[in-house]
């Protein structure tokens, strides 16, 4: 409030020392140089920083300086007529409703202008909490995912990591890809994410990688260009999908597929071996029969001798 009352004190003091000056003026040519010689030009300059600060109250000024004018050409007992310096007084007036207007119109558009440059910086706060929002639930979804995801730029130096990636291989912003995950001094020969930066398709394949701590992982790695609005590849994002377990159960079911195989062919030897002994007891148990038979031949044989015997004693 001190602020605005030593501001508009200002103003009050410039107007008033202006007029002041085009009071002595009007004074100086009238009645010492006896002539209305244009020297009203001054005038303007009051009647426009009046008008400018203080609206339609600014346009007593012009009044003001108008009334004057006329004044002191009636007592001065100029020779020339007083419609001149009537017309000079109606353009105080013109001037100064002019600026008012004119001024009135650029308060309302920077009104206006101000009222669009607050919903535009309340839009501009909503979109930037939203972006924002969204690059969090962007990030935790990241963060969540079991695949390691890195973000490189076209000289293979690792721009993002997500938390998986940092957590299973350490610090490994601003490294080299290769150094990061194969301590190579070199990109691989291989290297997919070079491929990607070249041709600008997505590029796939299957990857075995060494821990620090000595654990072999399986992965499938997937690399994606990243364009910007010109359609200038910029980047390359990099996912190692671990295919460990996948791996490991590929092999449990080969080693039981093999211990299949063996026992269909240790069944296969059994059956062929059942079927020598069924062949074998099949025989066996024709010749039982038959040595039954000949056994009840030779008990007949042995009966019909004794009879014989004893009909040759009688």
């Amino acid at each position: 409030m001190k602020e605005l009352i030593r501001k508009d004190s200002s103003k009050i003091a410039i107007v008033g020392s202006l007029l002041i000056a085009c009071i002595l003026l009007i004074y100086y040519f009238h009645f010492f140089l006896k002539t209305d010689i244009i020297f009203t030009h001054l005038f303007y300059v009051p009647i426009i920083l009046a008008s400018l600060w203080w609206l339609r109250k600014g346009i007593a000024v012009a009044v003001f300086l108008a009334l004057i004018l006329l004044i002191s050409h009636i007592l001065s007992s100029l020779g020339t007529p007083i419609w001149t310096d009537a017309a000079r007084a109606s353009m105080f007036l013109i001037v100064g409703v002019l600026v008012v207007i004119l001024n009135q119109e650029r308060l309302i558009l920077l009104n206006k202008m101000q009222s669009y440059t607050d919903i535009l910086k309340n839009q501009l706060e909503e979109f930037r909490f939203e972006i924002i929002e969204l690059q969090e639930k962007q990030q935790a979804i990241l963060n969540n995912i079991s695949d390691v995801i890195i973000v490189m730029d076209n000289n293979l130096n690792i721009t993002w990591a997500n938390r998986i990636a940092v957590e299973q291989y350490g610090y490994i912003l601003g490294k080299k890809c290769y150094e990061a995950f194969e301590w190579l001094g070199e990109p691989c020969s291989d290297c997919t994410a070079k491929e990607a930066f070249m041709d600008g398709e997505v590029k796939s394949m299957v990857k075995d990688i060494v821990l620090k701590n000595g654990t072999q992982l399986n992965f499938i790695v997937t690399c994606s260009p990243i364009r910007d609005c010109d359609g200038t590849i910029i980047s390359v994002v990099e996912i190692f999908h671990d295919i460990s377990e996948y791996k490991r159960a590929e092999d449990e079911i080969r080693k039981l597929t093999n211990k299949l195989e063996h026992v269909i062919e240790h069944t296969a030897d059994l059956k062929e071996k059942y079927a020598e002994l069924e062949h074998l007891n099949t025989l066996f148990v024709g010749r039982e029969d038959r040595m039954l038979e000949f056994k009840q031949r030779i008990s007949e044989l042995e009966k019909e001798i004794e009879q014989f015997k004893k009909g040759g004693n009688e």
